[in-house]
């Protein structure tokens, strides 16, 4: 694959592969995410209209906030921004098709493991990634999982928008004192933002 070099390919690639593996996200909500939806100050990511036409909120770990930076800096550096652009782009600043993104995965995988053959026919995949930060990572990380599991099944106890709540306290945690965190247990919160009542299903 020596035609990637020289060009922003191969950081796309390499920080895609990387987002993937640490979140969870689908490939389809990543490559349509939009870069003024990554908020890299507050460390979150906001993915839109995704499964059941529903928004979210995810979490980014400080190791993933830095090679996003490299990123966009080096985007940035080589295509003009544009409205609504997303996050991540070819060489000529546009949207990555689905199909071109898998078939460069295949590659990455025939060259990273040469002449090893596929379990059943069946190849690793893009798909894969989804979820494998469940089992794999650290011990904090899975501290951070449970505590994020906590608070959104406590909203939803007390009828609040998990949406709602994580949007506010992730955007204002990183610049809040210690003393103040009590403030953003999901019920005192609340109490605060009665407008975040959580819609019920008619």
């Amino acid at each position: 694959m020596s035609n990637w070099r020289g060009g922003l390919r191969p950081h796309t690639y390499a920080t895609l592969i990387g987002l993937l593996a640490c979140t969870g996200l689908r490939i389809t909500e990543a490559l349509t995410l939009r870069a003024d939806d990554v908020d890299l100050s507050a460390g979150v990511l906001t993915i839109r209209q995704t499964k059941f036409r529903k928004s979210r909120l995810v979490p980014l770990h400080a190791s993933a906030v830095a090679p996003l930076r490299d990123y966009t800096a080096d985007r940035d550096r080589r295509c003009d921004r544009k409205p609504d652009m997303t996050f991540f782009v070819s060489d000529t600043g546009h949207r990555l098709p689905y199909t071109t993104v898998r078939h460069a995965f295949h590659a990455l995988l025939r060259q990273a493991m040469p002449g090893v053959v596929p379990v059943n026919r069946v190849r690793p995949r893009l798909h894969d990634f989804r979820k494998n930060w469940t089992f794999l990572g650290s011990d904090r990380g899975g501290r951070m999982a449970a505590v994020l599991y906590s608070h959104t099944g406590t909203c939803k106890h007390h009828d609040i928008d998990p949406f709602a709540y994580l949007q506010d306290i992730l955007r204002r945690l990183p610049s809040d004192p210690a003393r103040e965190l009590d403030e953003y247990l999901p019920d005192v919160w609340f109490q605060s933002h009665p407008s975040a009542r959580r819609k019920r299903a008619a």
